[in-house]
């Protein structure tokens, strides 16, 4: 086999010296081309990066004042029942020095709506059943009742109290409900 020189491949190629000098032309605008996109595409990799690195910063900042918050409520929370954890302990040495039944029960009951107006302050209410219909959001049917006095599906009286939490159902009131006589 007979070597050939670059102008014998370039003529058996079809290439005239013009036409080689474009290919080269094209290929080096190619490189540059690709160069460019290649540089682009490491810019926009570290701008990535940098953005996770970032975002993940910006999750553990949020986290972190997240947790301070949850600990600042129970804080304050805390801090407003010591109060009545003083009351009751007032209340079990007045019941062990021989206080009468009467300075006892009143003292409890104080105790007992000091301990609500804490908890409404924190948004807790209390569910009302007096003379309401039984609805399945708000209450737990405990018991039905026949009856003719009371109108189907009525609540004849409350077993257990059902809370609310900012409008929320934290428990639902348990009740006995009215229903027909067979």
């Amino acid at each position: 086999m007979m070597y050939m020189g670059t102008e014998e491949h370039k003529k058996d190629a079809g290439l005239t010296p013009a036409k080689h000098g474009d290919l080269q032309e094209n290929v080096k605008n190619l490189e540059m081309q690709l160069k460019a996109e290649q540089e682009k595409y490491t810019q926009m990799l570290n701008r990535m990066r940098y953005l996770q690195a970032d975002f993940e910063n910006y999750k553990k900042r949020v986290d972190k004042e997240l947790m301070d918050t949850k600990a600042f409520i129970s804080e304050k929370l805390i801090t407003n029942l010591l109060d009545i954890i003083d009351e009751y302990e007032l209340a079990l040495k007045v019941a062990k020095e021989g206080g009468n039944v009467q300075s006892l029960t009143g003292g409890v009951e104080m105790t007992l709506k000091k301990f609500l107006d804490i908890l409404a302050r924190e948004g807790l209410s209390k569910i009302d059943t007096n003379g309401k219909k039984f609805d399945p959001n708000l209450h737990e049917a405990a018991e039905i009742v026949p009856t003719k006095e009371e109108e189907e599906g009525s609540i004849i009286s409350e077993i257990r109290a059902g809370y609310m939490l900012k409008g929320r159902v934290l428990r639902p009131s348990m009740v006995k409900v009215a229903a027909p006589l067979l």
